[in-house]
């Protein structure tokens, strides 16, 4: 505790506040910036990410936050859709000191904390919230501060390549389907298109399921059919990842994307405005885009991760003695999977192969896992 005891800073739509025994500070921004780095004062907060920011916005670090209560309510739930004071208030039954009727929460927020953190130590989660997740949240906005270095000519460049392969496809997709009128991504162009077979010209709108089944081995026999797919996977690179990337590039050279740290279920993490995370890898065009993601002169960008975490999970819970053997090994547990399942060489498994073994595998072990849980559970 500091000097000047703990205060509890809340963040409402138009306005801050912090909470000091019974009494509501109104925060002006320069009161709050005062507050977040003050080696006086300590702060349990609600929701730090926004105040990291505002504190190394002004070329602080915020280093008075000492706790963060939506944090604490993700680790205990991790489940829920969202994490909302006056909700969490009402779930927890914390009583209110004081009121307050410009902020209603206010009164609350100090025995709403003192649940939460007691729930925390009962299940014997300090140090999960202590050692990981709250240190953390100060990472994640320096991360979003930092933001990450592109290549904006490369990107403006790729820009024009997706637009030319556009307009090549919708060319082709015209003379296909002999109308120039016809709308690849518009499921009621079907309809209009009397030259497709599959086309219904008399009904107000197409089957979607014809249309949607965009993995059916039988239609891609079709040229119309991969020609419309090529088409929407260009019009997405090009609007989506070329366009969208374009118009969130600061003036920094840098893309500042927000990391969220309570947002996915799974307990990982999301990004957002834009989301980087869905940057497609999968296609030999999708790979070029994430080559403008750069490094600024004399550094690099080091990719790492947990090497397949979750199958080697399911290997150690479902006892599938293929599974263990491949990481025992050192093998690429999806291309042998693919390798046995085709009948096939490792060395001849194809990128498309080791996809689809890679959704096998998963679904595989899941059912494995399920009855593993089941076998337990009896």
């Amino acid at each position: 505790m500091g000097k000047q005891g703990v205060r509890i800073v809340e963040l409402q739509p138009a306005a801050w506040y912090a909470v000091q025994g019974k009494t509501v500070f109104p925060l002006e921004s320069e009161d709050l910036l005062r507050l977040l780095d003050n080696k006086d004062v300590t702060l349990d907060v609600f929701d730090s990410a926004p105040l990291y920011a505002r504190a190394m916005a002004a070329g602080g670090w915020g280093s008075s936050i000492v706790w963060d209560g939506k944090l604490a309510a993700y680790l205990l739930d991790a489940s829920a859709s969202k994490y909302n004071l006056s909700e969490l208030i009402i779930s927890y039954r914390a009583d209110a000191a004081f009121t307050c009727e410009k902020w209603p929460d206010a009164g609350a927020l100090a025995d709403l904390f003192a649940k939460m953190k007691a729930e925390i130590t009962a299940l014997d989660e300090d140090s999960l919230y202590n050692d990981i997740e709250f240190p953390l949240a100060q990472v994640l906005a320096d991360m979003t501060r930092i933001g990450i270095l592109v290549d904006k000519e490369g990107i403006e460049k790729f820009g024009v390549k997706m637009r030319s392969e556009l307009e090549d496809v919708l060319t082709r997709i015209h003379m296909e389907t002999g109308s120039a009128s016809f709308n690849p991504t518009a499921p009621s162009s079907w309809a209009r298109c009397s030259s497709t077979p599959w086309a219904c010209p008399t009904a107000k709108r197409p089957s979607a399921a014809v249309y949607r089944r965009r993995d059916a081995g039988s239609l891609r026999d079709y040229p119309l059919v991969e020609d419309i797919l090529q088409y929407r996977a260009y019009q997405k690179l090009n609007s989506t990842y070329v366009e969208g990337l374009l118009k969130v590039i600061a003036e920094d050279g840098r893309i500042h994307t927000r990391f969220n740290q309570t947002e996915a279920r799974t307990g990982r993490l999301s990004s957002d405005n834009p989301n980087l995370q869905n940057i497609p890898i999968r296609t030999e065009l999708g790979s070029q885009l994430r080559a403008y993601f750069v490094a600024r002169p004399g550094c690099v960008l080091v990719d790492a991760d947990y090497s397949q975490i979750e199958l080697r999970i399911l290997a150690h819970v479902t006892g599938d003695e293929h599974m263990q053997q491949a990481f025992l090994t050192g093998e690429d547990i999806h291309r042998s999977t693919a390798a046995k399942i085709y009948g096939l060489p490792l060395e001849q498994v194809t990128p498309r192969l080791r996809s689809s073994a890679k959704a096998s595998t998963s679904a595989s072990c899941t059912a494995r896992a399920l009855t593993a849980s089941r076998r337990t559970s009896a």
